[in-house]
């Protein structure tokens, strides 16, 4: 249903089929979840407190670290995350940058294992666009509208990694060494 700004909110709902609604929430792991500590949890308005605290303590068990998020779309790193990416794509648009070297003076200057490009390289230009038109269709806001350039990319069959050709001119075929990042992850999806 949309809000008084015409987004659209769409919820995790409990799924009758279960038949224990109090017994469901959200996990959202990142890529790659071996590596990436980082887990949002997002309980549903009728999971329990007791189903809460035992996905908390799951994700600790896990060695991982918790954050409990709302109940809405792209949680809160995709929510933060995807509009980096998206003002990056445009920039490079614009002119402004240069993939590669954009990519380098992030990793130095800020300690990012990965640049925005190679993130995207990384996740899939397809789900990356996937990503940004469901946040776009959710909350309006001008940040996730896709840059045109992505939606060409996509089309054009240039999907990252997976396909060897992105947004970068080199991309390794294996995968690169990946840590967490201070306050960032890389995306695994999108509800």
């Amino acid at each position: 249903m949309p809000d008084r700004h015409g987004a659209r909110h769409h919820h995790l709902e409990p799924v009758p089929a279960a038949g224990r609604p109090a017994d469901v929430l959200g996990l959202h792991f990142f890529n790659p979840a071996p590596a990436m500590r980082l887990v949002e949890i997002a309980a549903t308005a009728t999971t329990s407190a007791r189903t809460v605290a035992t996905a908390h303590a799951l994700v600790r068990r896990l060695g991982k670290v918790s954050v409990h998020s709302a109940d809405r779309c792209g949680f809160i790193v995709n929510y933060l995350l995807f509009g980096y990416l998206n003002r990056a794509i445009s920039a490079l648009e614009r002119g402004e940058v240069q993939a590669e070297e954009f990519d380098a003076t992030i990793r130095a200057e800020f300690g990012y294992p990965m640049g925005p490009f190679a993130l995207l390289d990384t996740i899939g230009l397809d789900v990356s666009l996937a990503i940004l038109r469901r946040l776009h269709d959710e909350f309006g806001e001008p940040c996730f509208a896709p840059a045109p350039v992505l939606s060409a990319l996509v089309a054009a069959g240039r999907l990252g990694r997976k396909t060897g050709t992105g947004f970068l001119s080199e991309i390794p075929r294996t995968r690169p060494r990946q840590t967490a990042m201070a306050g960032n992850a890389a995306a695994g999806g999108v509800r």
